[in-house]
């Protein structure tokens, strides 16, 4: 976080190479963080703004795909809720990072794929939503890329497509113009030491962490770190092994979640947006399963599709049971992972103080 938070004040900092794989962050965070500077607002200001008009972004455009797919506002608005009392979504809304955007773009084409149903949106709405999702994280436009391929012909998708792509090189152009140290996402595959990482514990821990940690957050372990010291890690805790009510959740969300996949999979969901659904949820974890060694790194990037998932379920006869767990399960979230945010607050405190004392 303090690397993100550099790059967004100083457009002369070092963007590591890590921010090539978020091709216009820059642009969208530090662009406006020298115009809130020009206008007066300190650094700390500055920075409060940007995560909390970030964190409404999310927002807004998680509340706008669950309402598209809910029967009614009642509905939307509970499990709206839900997302954003999951541990992904409480543990990164907060932060100074690339995830929150990054999360909100990969979602935009889903909205808008799910507003056409409604309403039949032209090429260049698609464009727009393809080039969003591109913007801010390159494995993010695998959603704007199938959204696209599910609702136009080949020809007209691979336009589609390209003219995003454009989209998104030319803006980089003008963020390099203003943020000259930017590096270009187009780049040479290299091999990297988090790809398939032995540090990660293999398929179950990663299964694991997307599935049930980036909702109900287990126990917080401290390990120690090569480089870092003592870090935080959650990558081999059990599920709900944060006591009873982390796991009285874990078995009620496995249970929403269970039921939303089966209804997704039999009812009447609009096929497009099912399989665009189905197709970026499964392309996200096959990402995020063989990459990273902290998988709950990237949990934003999945918590919000199997919430969307299990808000698929209030379309059945069992609408009213679902959404009954779907509230207890909000309570219990609430208490369980608003406990360990605490403890990781706690910890940060802790370390920056010793850190702070040695020098």
């Amino acid at each position: 976080m303090p690397i993100v938070a550099d790059t967004i004040e100083h457009r002369w900092s070092e963007h590591h190479a890590r921010h090539a794989h978020h091709p216009l962050f820059a642009l969208a965070t530090t662009v406006p963080a020298y115009g809130l500077r020009a206008i007066g607002l300190s650094e700390r200001s500055r920075l409060a703004l940007i995560v909390a008009v970030s964190a409404g972004l999310w927002s807004a455009t998680v509340f706008a795909l669950i309402r598209l797919v809910t029967p009614t506002l009642f509905e939307a608005c509970v499990f709206t809720l839900l997302a954003h009392v999951s541990a992904g979504a409480m543990f990164w809304l907060p932060t100074i990072e690339t995830v929150v955007l990054g999360s909100t773009s990969l979602l935009a084409p889903l909205v808008l794929l799910a507003s056409d149903a409604r309403r039949r949106f032209g090429d260049r709405w698609y464009v727009a939503a393809s080039a969003v999702s591109l913007a801010m994280t390159t494995t993010a436009w695998m959603a704007g890329v199938v959204a696209t391929a599910s609702v136009r012909r080949p020809r007209a998708a691979l336009q589609i497509t390209v003219n995003a792509l454009a989209t998104v090189v030319m803006l980089w152009g003008v963020q390099k113009t203003l943020v000259p140290p930017s590096q270009f996402f187009i780049e040479t595959a290299q091999h990297s030491r988090f790809l398939f990482s032995e540090a990660a514990g293999g398929p179950l821990p990663r299964v694991r962490s997307l599935l049930l940690h980036s909702m109900v957050m287990p126990e917080v372990q401290t390990v120690r770190d090569a480089k870092w010291g003592m870090v935080m890690s959650v990558q081999r805790a059990q599920a709900g092994s944060s006591g009873v009510v982390g796991g009285v959740a874990t078995v009620l969300w496995v249970a929403l979640l269970a039921a939303g996949l089966w209804s997704l999979w039999q009812m009447p969901t609009p096929p497009v947006l099912r399989g665009v659904l189905l197709v970026t949820l499964v392309g996200q974890c096959a990402v995020y399963l063989s990459y990273g060694e902290e998988t709950f790194l990237y949990a934003l990037y999945v918590t919000p599709l199997l919430v969307v998932c299990a808000a698929i379920a209030t379309t059945t006869s069992q609408r009213r049971l679902v959404t009954a767990v779907a509230v207890v399960l909000i309570a219990l979230l609430a208490v369980n992972n608003s406990r360990a945010f605490s403890a990781a607050a706690d910890f940060f405190d802790r370390t920056t103080r010793a850190d702070a004392a040695a020098l």
